[in-house]
């Protein structure tokens, strides 16, 4: 199961099981129109390429739903290694 943390800054998208933060939503303070979105993807070490930005977004809801979008999608599909 997963669910949103929100924080003043930030509002994060994490895995209950291990407390894994999988995405996060934050607005520009200068920009009250505008909501980003972005994934943290599951890789060790982790590094700068383990954010990937999802764009941009006109309302928060919005955003967290292309986050949890992401991952209900990764979760369907099988990766063949």
């Amino acid at each position: 199961m997963n669910n949103w943390k929100a924080t003043p800054t930030m509002d994060y998208f994490y895995r209950e099981r291990d407390g894994r933060i999988l995405g996060a939503v934050w607005h520009y303070a200068s920009n009250s129109a505008i909501y980003s979105a972005k994934i943290f993807v599951d890789e060790f070490p982790f590094t700068n390429e383990s954010e990937k930005f999802l764009g941009h977004y006109i309302n928060k809801r919005d955003a967290e739903h292309a986050v949890e979008h992401f991952w209900q999608k990764e979760s369907q599909t099988l990766i063949e290694n």
